[in-house]
């Protein structure tokens, strides 16, 4: 209360003398919350997003470069839920961050996957706490919310035009909710869904889908024991689906239907992904996912 009352009287005094404030930084770990806190924002705010295309923001290893901008960012917005696996060798100013979900920590879900690496990319797993919040779109929800709320503490003046755009980009959000709860509930768990990784937890918790997930890696051929691990699941489960991070290179398509699988892409996007923002992405995750019920 005191941090909102002390803000309020400077944003009040620089309209009073006539001053143009500088625009209140802010620094993002992932393109959701780019997404989220473009929406939000008011030209009062610079939103930056510095993980290059192609690099899995939970295992970036940011530059001193990039460092320096966060250490001097007036906000830098987190995934929280360990998604950061960066943020355990770094000291960023404790009064800057916003863990966007927080709120909901008591939601946050157990992961479980070997190690594995995406080509080039450091070998990692995703064991732990599952990452991947915003698959379930009222979380999304909750953390757009906070991304607003300490917008609008950093300007008061913006707050009505800060809240207004939290509910046009909630809109958005219900629409997508409700097209996934649809197919959750039509889908009706007929049988098990296989996934390419291990990144669909809150979706499948949300949305009502039983989904067991493999440790595929999209940059090479599937290998022997990744499609015998692929057989065995089928066969334990009588699959017919599997959920892809991303579409699958012709050879891989090919090795999928020899499986007797039908594939379907839910792209996370914790990053960019060329030509598409993240709105239109989930509504095409969303369309994807409606193929299941054909």
């Amino acid at each position: 209360m005191v941090r909102r009352a002390a803000l309020l009287i400077l944003a009040f005094a620089n309209v009073a003398h006539g001053l143009v404030a500088k625009p209140i930084e802010v620094e993002v770990s992932n393109y959701p919350l780019f997404y989220f806190a473009g929406r939000l924002a008011t030209d009062s705010f610079e939103v930056e997003f510095r993980i290059p295309e192609g690099i899995d923001p939970a295992f970036w290893n940011p530059t001193d470069q990039d460092l320096r901008a966060f250490q001097k960012a007036d906000v830098i917005l987190l995934s929280g839920a360990t998604f950061e696996k960066w943020m355990k060798t770094v000291t960023l100013p404790r009064t800057s961050i916003l863990d966007t979900s927080k709120e909901f920590s008591d939601q946050y879900l157990k992961s479980g996957e070997e190690v594995h690496r995406h080509g080039s990319g450091v070998a990692h797993s995703h064991e732990g706490t599952a990452i991947v919040t915003w698959l379930d779109m009222s979380l999304a929800a909750e953390q757009a919310e906070a991304i607003a709320e300490r917008f609008a503490e950093e300007v008061p003046a913006d707050e009505g035009a800060i809240y207004g755009n939290l509910e046009k980009l909630k809109e958005d959000l219900i629409d997508l909710d409700t097209r996934f709860k649809a197919v959750g509930r039509a889908w009706n768990n007929r049988s098990v869904i296989l996934a390419s990784h291990s990144i669909y937890h809150y979706m499948a918790e949300a949305y009502g889908f039983a989904i067991e997930s493999l440790a595929w890696e999209w940059e090479q051929s599937l290998s022997s024991t990744e499609l015998q691990e692929a057989e065995r699941l089928i066969a334990k489960h009588s699959s017919k689906w599997v959920i892809c991070e991303e579409q699958p290179s012709k050879d891989n398509e090919t090795k999928i239907e020899s499986l007797g699988l039908n594939y379907l892409v839910v792209a996370s996007s914790s990053n960019r992904i060329r030509g598409h923002d993240w709105l239109e992405i989930m509504q095409r995750n969303a369309s994807n996912l409606e193929l299941i019920l054909e």
